[in-house]
């Protein structure tokens, strides 16, 4: 069975990232923080200094895991794919990478891990469904979801509400068209920092 979706973490207000494509704090729930000493008595020796490190808890860890161990596939927009320098030629997760764009980069050792589509969200996400080994495949980037959105191509929307007001920045659902898009919630998480996960099936 073949799904497409979203799973993004996203502010209370509608918020994924900050106006200059700042993703604190709303990734703040995949960090922990611990005394910067770790031996016994670290917290003392260590005058109330922590350090964070990558390492969610409870079921923020749970639903993490589980979506990474997906050997999906991820349609991905241009801007998005800049922004974090082509994840080095090593993007997240266990399957291929779609780039969306009308411009693709020269060929070199990081562009060389993706492949670029010029033709449309619908191609990305036809080719991304055909290389996906379990049949899933992510929307990652707003305009890309947004496509997705108004070309009637999702499947599901996974939300992590961060309790925090960000009041501007790049929103998630925007641009989305005239028409309404119905959802029906399947599941509701509360995780630790405060993290409301939110599950929806798209309505067709």
């Amino acid at each position: 069975m073949t799904k497409v979706l979203i799973f993004k973490s996203m502010s209370l207000d509608g918020f994924i990232a900050g106006p200059d494509d700042e993703i604190d704090p709303l990734h703040d729930w995949l960090f922990a923080t611990r005394p910067a000493r770790r031996e016994a008595g670290g917290w003392q020796r260590a005058e109330g200094k922590t350090e964070r490190f990558f390492g969610p808890e409870g079921v923020n860890k749970e639903l993490l895991m589980a979506g990474m161990a997906i050997e999906g596939a991820t349609v991905v927009g241009r801007r998005t794919w800049d922004v974090a320098h082509g994840w080095g030629g090593r993007p997240p997760g266990h399957g291929p990478y779609f780039v969306l764009t009308h411009n693709p980069p020269p060929r070199d050792e990081i562009s060389s891990a993706f492949t670029f589509v010029t033709d449309g969200v619908e191609s990305a996400v036809r080719q991304a469904l055909a290389a996906s080994r379990s049949g899933q495949v992510d929307l990652m980037g707003a305009n890309v979801i947004q496509q997705g959105l108004r070309a009637g191509l999702v499947d599901e929307i996974v939300v992590q509400i961060i309790p925090v007001l960000l009041g501007r920045g790049i929103r998630l659902f925007d641009h989305l068209g005239p028409a309404h898009i119905n959802l029906n919630r399947t599941r509701v998480e509360a995780g630790p920092s405060g993290v409301t996960h939110l599950f929806y099936d798209v309505v067709r």
